[in-house]
């Protein structure tokens, strides 16, 4: 089973562009609101044993497993409706996925 993944996720919220997402230490991030919403749909769909996931316009990032994916793609869109924006890191096994598909 692969190990936990960290993620942090940075979004400069309403009205911003900027955003950021760092995924056991490899980093993506863009600086519109069309980046961003490509990067949450591309995050969401990770495979469940994970991959490399592409994100039109930004790059790619390795990520470990789809509940990472998952939770860095939910984070981004709710920090994305935050005033001033916000960081997030959390923690996340493959059993934590948010869609309750577990790994």
């Amino acid at each position: 089973m692969p190990a936990p993944a960290a993620v942090t996720v940075t979004c400069a919220g309403l009205d911003a562009g900027a955003w950021s997402v760092t995924i056991d230490g490899q980093t993506i991030g863009g600086a519109h609101a069309e980046s961003r919403t490509a990067a949450a749909a591309a995050l969401w769909d990770t495979p469940e044993r994970g991959g490399l996931i592409d994100i039109d316009g930004v790059g790619s990032i390795p990520v470990p497993h789809r509940a990472a994916g998952r939770a860095a793609s939910i984070t981004l869109a709710g920090l994305a409706m935050v005033p001033g924006g916000d960081t997030v890191t959390v923690t996340v096994r493959p059993s934590d996925d948010p869609s309750g598909a577990g790994a």
